[in-house]
């Protein structure tokens, strides 16, 4: 039990050859992921890596190597005991669950809480990287940056044996991504910066000893690194970045969204009061079918359903009158069940501009990721800030939880989340401090 990855209680679910590891849903910083060649993908929080949000792979419990690491032998025996009864006892293709107990063996519950203690910091913090190295909103350098590091923190341990099958499409993308680094790259770095190249440097050169592959795409970059620093161009723009960032945020001040937000599962609507004239229902009436209840005052509006993760839209339907409410039945994919979609009622004026609701969510989950990135660096007050803005974009989007955490963040700062400790990533320092 001494080298789990994630020790805490967790929820495993399996339908139609597909099985998902489930953490807790995702911060207000969203997600960091990596999709492996076989297809599995894992997400973690953003803010918080050692946090588990969902790992999905094809294929049952039993013949998942990657599971089987991430829980331990004992626990990963439990679960697939738990779904083999389960297996035998409901019809072919019903949806099976096992709760995973927590590593002591203290009981089983079927969500962990947050930064669950023991959790593995550095395989997180390594899929943090991955997902940098592949975001092309981010500078080449600092992609590069993020890649080599990466290669640098699977030499051994759980990170290699886990992630080790990331390392051929990680070089694959370095080789491209490093030959498209510029002077400029250079020139708009934050100041001080020099050590940080003085490191990337270093792994540049670790990462060549190990994968040959890279001799031709580093060498443009090692002389560039060279030329810098002989000419002290690296940094030349000083705290340009940190100006960027600032300006980032303000741009991303609106004004506050109509759209109502719904989590299925409760009929309280996000961010408002409930009242007896004023409810929502949703249920389910058979495979892929959502049906939402609400209150003859919405008369107009219409339904709109998004997946949970990534917040893609699924359905838009009207609201008709049902006796005594107005009833909309939307048409979303069988497999999802209700805690994988958000529902939304919609004033018909909205409808042309369908994307605002999901803009100020990726906004929100923009200026956490700004956050975290302040708070691994240690400039807890740029990190309060940040988390403030988080907080009042999730609260104009309707998600009232996600902006209660953001809140008390910016609040608890600079002690928030000291353990499991994070570590600082070259491609922060190099950053600029906006995805």
């Amino acid at each position: 039990m001494d080298d789990l990855v994630y020790p805490g209680p967790l929820e495993v679910r399996t339908k139609d050859g597909e099985t998902q590891l489930r953490g807790a849903p995702f911060g207000p910083a969203g997600v960091s992921s990596v999709e492996f060649p076989d297809g599995t993908c894992w997400e973690v929080d953003h803010a918080d890596p050692s946090r588990v949000v969902l790992v999905s792979v094809d294929g049952d419990l039993d013949r998942s190597f990657l599971l089987r690491e991430l829980l331990g032998q004992e626990r990963f025996d439990l679960a697939c005991a738990q779904l083999g009864a389960q297996r035998a006892a409901k019809p072919a293709g019903a949806r099976l669950r096992a709760d995973v107990r927590i590593a002591d063996g203290t009981g089983l519950t079927s969500g962990p809480p947050l930064g669950w203690p023991g959790a593995d910091s550095s395989v997180g913090a390594a899929i943090l990287a991955v997902d940098a190295a592949g975001n092309d909103s981010e500078l080449p350098l600092v992609r590069v940056a993020a890649g080599v590091e990466f290669l640098s923190m699977v030499t051994g341990g759980a990170p290699r044996r886990i992630l080790g099958p990331l390392t051929a499409q990680v070089v694959s993308g370095l080789a491209v991504t490093a030959r498209v680094v510029g002077p400029e790259d250079l020139e708009n770095l934050p100041a001080g910066s020099e050590k940080s190249l003085h490191r990337l440097e270093s792994m540049l050169r670790q990462a060549l000893r190990e994968h040959a592959e890279l001799e031709l795409p580093f060498r443009g970059l090692l002389d560039l690194l060279r030329s810098a620093a002989r000419d002290g161009r690296a940094g030349r723009a000083a705290g340009l970045g940190a100006e960027l960032a600032v300006s980032r945020l303000l741009e991303l001040r609106s004004s506050e969204s109509s759209t109502t937000f719904w989590e299925p599962g409760g009929a309280e609507p996000l961010g408002s009061e409930v009242h007896a004239e004023d409810f929502v229902d949703v249920s389910v009436d058979g495979p892929g079918q959502v049906v939402v209840r609400t209150a003859r005052l919405h008369s107009g509006k219409w339904v709109r359903v998004l997946r949970l993760d990534g917040l893609v839209p699924l359905a838009l339907v009207p609201l008709l009158p049902d006796g005594l409410v107005l009833e909309a039945l939307a048409v979303v994919p069988p497999e999802l069940s209700l805690g994988e979609m958000v529902v939304q009622l919609v004033d018909p004026g909205e409808l042309v501009g369908l994307q605002r609701p999901l803009d100020l969510v990726r906004a929100a989950v923009e200026a956490g990721r700004t956050a975290a990135r302040y708070w691994r660096l240690e400039q807890f007050q740029e990190a309060s800030e940040a988390w403030t803005e988080c907080s009042r974009l999730w609260r104009a989007a309707g998600d009232d939880s996600r902006a209660g955490e953001a809140r008390e963040r910016a609040a608890s700062l600079p002690s928030w989340n000291r353990f499991p400790p994070q570590r600082t990533l070259l491609a922060d320092e190099l950053g600029s401090g906006s995805d």
